[in-house]
């Protein structure tokens, strides 16, 4: 869709305020009194522009806390009309904001695509079909594969990595939740081992040009396993078959941390302190196997090689 907040003419908002605010079983005075509130601000948005005042007349009200939930209105009285009117031939239906992922018939996308840019004189919409099998949906490039879907992270032809260069003059925090965030997309865009691993060392060449240490990426590489909570998981003795199995409801690299310095206190009421104390053996902390995770996370055991980033998966 081209413009969402410049494209909404009043007469599509006030319509479908009123619609929205009918399926809540709203009394009707209150309806009115709320949608005369709404056409008061849509007919009285002023700003200010190269020293003149100027009253708009068309769109969501700029700077206005009303726009973005009057358009999102809009936009869902679009979906339910468009799904209600070819639900047989949409298979799937995804919005946000104003991109859509559809799938739907070959045969019929053209009806549904017509009917879109009719339903308001003011709302155009564009298309974009696959190619290739591929299509790229907001920074996610989804590739169809043997009827199934597998997703990895998408970069614009005219992508160039202007992050925040190590050198300069920011916060160190800053430079940490960049390396975070790109990272954080491995785990959250990418569904195979092979564009995991392609986003890996794009990302290690991107922040190495930068002037990144590698020892920096390392340490503040986002790791699923430290951030998730409610996990089961197992701790490997390095010398034998002992394995010890626990479940905590806090962050797996709390729980961990406290294990660490049970076994630095002896303490007795730890079964690995014990055991490292009766025998002399060690527990591989290091690498915490997630058995089992409520928020469906699985952890990540990432490590250092002179060639590239590599990681493997528990869980």
């Amino acid at each position: 869709m081209s413009s969402m907040y410049l494209c909404h003419d009043k007469i599509s908002m006030w319509y479908c305020s009123t619609i929205c605010l009918s399926d809540h079983n709203y009394p009707n005075n209150t309806i009115s009194r709320l949608i005369s509130l709404i056409i008061i601000s849509l007919d009285n948005s002023i700003f200010n522009f190269n020293q003149a005042y100027f009253k708009q007349t068309k769109g969501t009200p700029m700077g206005s806390p009303l726009s973005s939930p009057l358009s999102e209105i809009v936009m869902r009285h679009i979906d339910k009309h468009i799904v209600e009117q070819y639900h047989i031939d949409i298979l799937s239906w995804h919005r946000y904001h104003d991109d859509i992922f559809a799938i739907v018939k070959t045969s019929s996308l053209d009806n549904i695509f017509s009917t879109l840019n009719n339903l308001y004189q003011d709302i155009r919409f564009t298309v974009e079909i696959e190619t290739n099998n591929t299509l790229a949906f907001l920074d996610i490039l989804i590739t169809k594969i043997d009827n199934r879907y597998t997703t990895g992270v998408y970069y614009k032809p005219s992508f160039f990595p202007s992050y925040i260069h190590f050198s300069s003059y920011c916060p160190l925090s800053h430079k940490i939740n960049t390396v975070k965030t790109l990272t954080k997309r491995i785990f959250t865009h990418c569904t195979t081992e092979i564009s995991k691993q392609q986003e890996t060392n794009t990302i290690l060449s991107h922040l190495l040009s930068l002037g990144y240490p590698k020892n920096f990426i390392l340490r503040h590489f986002h790791n699923p396993l430290q951030t998730a909570v409610n996990h089961i998981y197992s701790l490997k003795c390095n010398n034998c078959s002992s394995l010890y199995i626990g479940e905590t409801g806090r962050h797996i690299k709390d729980r961990i941390d406290e294990h660490i310095r049970n076994i630095r206190n002896n303490d007795p009421g730890s079964l690995i302190a014990q055991h490292i104390s009766n025998t002399g053996h060690t527990f591989n902390t290091i690498e915490p196997r997630n058995l089992m995770a409520k928020n469906k996370e699985k952890g990540s055991v990432i490590w250092w090689s002179d060639d590239d980033l590599r990681y493997s998966w528990s869980g």
